[in-house]
């Protein structure tokens, strides 16, 4: 269970609900943002090398504002991800951008990020403003 939703049941919301949604103080909800790393790594990178960027941008994450908390799944073949949650597609850019000075950019980032997008498919366009 994620963290988001481990609050969701202690403070009694529905489950379901807090998957999809941030739920602001106020009671309204918000959409969740969300980017997807991928966990293992790809043929001929280090797996050693690729763990350390992965607990960096994990330490980075934690300490950026907008960050919601991550989920982990496993796609067909056995592949684990990361889901990572944001409030806004703003933060995900900034928390980017902090990745690639901090990593450097030597291609291993673009390997390990994968898709970004909203939990709320027809507000995914809110991303490109």
């Amino acid at each position: 269970m994620s963290a988001q939703a481990s609050i969701a049941v202690a403070e009694g919301r529905d489950l379901l609900t807090a998957a999809f949604v941030d739920v602001d103080p106020e009671g309204g909800t918000r959409p969740t943002y969300f980017a997807i790393l991928f966990t293992d790594a790809w043929d001929g990178d280090p797996p050693t090398r690729w763990a350390e960027a992965l607990r960096m941008l994990a330490t980075l994450a934690e300490q950026s504002p907008g960050y919601l908390g991550y989920d982990v799944e496993v796609m067909e073949g056995g592949r684990e991800y990361a889901v990572t949650h944001w409030a806004s597609p703003a933060y995900i850019r900034q928390w980017k951008k902090s990745s690639a000075i901090v990593i450097g950019d030597n291609g291993l980032l673009s390997r390990i990020y994968g898709r970004e997008g909203c939990l709320w498919p027809w507000l995914d366009a809110a991303k490109q403003a």
